[in-house]
């Protein structure tokens, strides 16, 4: 439950930095949800099966990952729309930077 939390006050912030729209608190709750589940059941088995080409890129394949996994997600979520791919890719880089201070620290 904490995770969750933490998740869904980091994909605020996020989305207040990037400029995301969205339609109000209950896309925000959704999509949060929807990536939590997305990041504990399907990534794992994504990056396992990917491993070859993120080592071929030195890493920079799980970032290209992390933003096909967000547009699936907001695909999915009513209400929560990407503008580009670009800004799916600046949101990924102030989420995980956001969820690496608040889950580092456990604030």
């Amino acid at each position: 439950m904490i995770h969750f939390i933490l998740s869904f006050l980091a994909v605020l912030l996020s989305v207040k930095l990037v400029g995301i729209t969205y339609s109000g608190w209950l896309a925000l709750l959704i999509f949060t949800l929807l990536l939590v589940l997305v990041n504990a059941v399907v990534k794992p088995v994504i990056k396992f099966f990917t491993w070859p080409i993120n080592f071929l890129t030195l890493g920079l394949f799980y970032l290209i990952l992390n933003v096909l996994l967000l547009l699936l997600v907001s695909y999915f979520t009513p209400g929560f729309v990407f503008a580009s791919f670009w800004q799916a890719a600046i949101f990924a880089l102030v989420l995980s930077a956001i969820e690496w201070v608040l889950f580092k620290f456990d604030i």
